[in-house]
């Protein structure tokens, strides 16, 4: 494993491919010679596991702290410059930037009137691409050049009066995106923090919250961008109030604003993979098959089409969003040996992202191949895989999950007939559960039957298990008791105990 080094030029290194070093190392040469200090601290740094800065000024004796650092800045530099170069030709962002970047040196140059014409051809790419914050730059460029000297644009009617008029417009777009992408970053932070609503107060509270934050807006005028924000947020408002129909309604608009307009895909394809993944989620927690299975096909074909040109952002995200498609997929479908087969790829990724994916990613892939276990009647690896959460997890972004593994750690002592462990932990585990407000029927029902059980040495007692299923039934029909079976469906396993000698 990679390790989580804060040092930014190590982490930089670590994170180039093949293609991307030897672009450095050709870059390099363009400045001197092959045996440029900086390149050779490049290939110490690129030969360590870890970091080890000692290591590195024991291979030069008159490398002091203060030199490395400096060495170590300017190496970083011309790291960032020869990306740059190889990245201008895949990124259309960096492409635009550069032709704004050109036109700020034909105005240094004195040169207004080509400078002008750089502009104009940029405005249009810039619509085209919904880039409404650049187009913005751009066009303020535009009306600064006007303003100071004297053009041809004079001559043209209205011209000015259209500038000033399109500068407006797009501020207002500007403005609105602003608004809609803090509501976003709002809401999102506070499904963090909370997670699913779990009562009327929970639920007045998120509401109050989402609408007195949501800006004006009228979908029949407003851009691209601001119509994804718009769906987005309703998606995560949804989301958080167990709303799954509307949930799978905002996400599917947001999903198809992308198939509508495919270049929108490949200048934007982390926002389409987020969509795709609520989407998907949403479609999972309905249980709806068909539809997910139609929309898998189409994050599959989506790789298909686009991976080669992936940048390791990319890349990641699709890790991240096709392997929770590809795990629920195979739940849906009652495959879970093929999700314990998938584990393999899952921690040969993970190690590779250790910089990037936080432990809560982690976190649900291996819940998930613990539950696939669980399902296959594996318990012991069930465990493992448990244990291995509930122990190593230091960034706990979302008790929730982290209650749950408990929860199923506890029904593999049941299945196992652990029956002394399950005495000796069910009380500190209501505990836990009511101290991170997930003791909720469900919980608190399969708590009290798996503990008389194994009070009394049994591997069911059927008048308690008619009374666990009726309870259990009944919470799945509340509103917001539902939430709990998102992590486990109680009720397929309850109706299991029925089958038990």
């Amino acid at each position: 494993m990679i390790s989580k080094s804060k040092d930014l030029s190590f982490i930089l290194i670590k994170r180039l491919d093949k293609a991307e070093k030897r672009n450095f190392k050709l870059y390099a040469q363009r400045s001197g010679s092959k045996e440029n200090k900086f390149v050779q601290l490049f290939d110490a740094i690129d030969a360590q596991e870890e970091y080890d800065e000692s290591a590195l000024k024991s291979n030069d004796s008159g490398l002091t702290s203060s030199k490395l650092s400096n060495l170590k800045r300017h190496l970083y530099s011309q790291i960032m410059k020869s990306l740059r170069i190889l990245y201008t030709e895949r990124e259309m962002d960096i492409q635009y930037n550069e032709q704004l970047d050109n036109a700020q040196i034909l105005y240094s140059k004195g040169l207004y009137l080509e400078s002008l014409k750089v502009l104009e051809r940029l405005k249009v790419k810039l619509k085209d691409a919904n880039r409404d914050i650049l187009l913005l730059q751009t066009v303020e460029f535009q009306k600064m050049i006007e303003l100071r000297h004297i053009t041809r644009s004079r001559k043209v009617e209205n011209k000015m009066e259209n500038l000033i008029e399109e500068a407006e417009e797009i501020t207002k777009k500007v403005s609105r995106l602003g608004e809609l992408a803090t509501l976003n970053i709002n809401i999102q932070g506070l499904y963090i923090k909370q997670g699913h609503v779990r009562d009327d107060r929970d639920l007045y509270f998120t509401r109050q919250f989402f609408y007195s934050n949501l800006p004006d807006y009228d979908m029949q005028e407003v851009s691209f961008f601001e119509k994804v924000f718009v769906f987005q947020s309703f998606t995560w408002y949804h989301y958080m109030c167990l709303n799954f129909p509307y949930c799978y309604k905002n996400s599917k608009k947001w999903v198809d604003l992308f198939l509508a307009e495919p270049l929108m895909i490949e200048l934007d394809a982390g926002l389409y993979l987020r969509g795709m993944h609520y989407l998907l989620t949403s479609l999972y927690y309905l249980n709806d098959k068909k539809n997910y299975d139609h929309y898998f096909e189409i994050l599959n074909k989506f790789a298909a089409d686009y991976e080669k040109e992936f940048s390791v952002s990319t890349h990641l995200l699709h890790f991240t969003y096709s392997m929770n498609a590809r795990l629920n997929y195979n739940i849906l479908h009652k495959d879970y040996k093929a999700n314990t087969l998938l584990e393999e790829v899952i921690n040969k990724e993970l190690d590779q992202a250790a910089f990037s994916l936080d432990a809560h990613r982690t976190m649900i892939f291996r819940y998930k191949i613990g539950w696939s276990y669980f399902l296959l009647g594996n318990f012991e690896e069930a465990k493992i895989r448990y244990r291995n959460i509930i122990q190593s997890t230091k960034e706990k972004l979302r008790g929730d999950t982290i209650c749950y593994t408990k929860v199923m750690m506890m029904l593999c002592y049941f299945e196992n007939q652990e029956f002394y462990t399950i005495q000796s932990q069910v009380a500190s585990l209501r505990k836990y559960l009511n101290s991170n407000n997930e003791m909720n029927v469900a919980n608190n029902a399969l708590l009290t039957y798996i503990s008389h059980c194994s009070k009394n040495n049994m591997v069911k007692d059927d008048k308690r298990l008619d009374e666990l299923i009726a309870s259990l039934s009944k919470a799945q029909k509340d509103k917001y008791e539902k939430r709990a079976f998102i992590y486990f469906n109680y009720l397929d396993w309850a109706f299991a105990q029925r089958e038990k000698e």
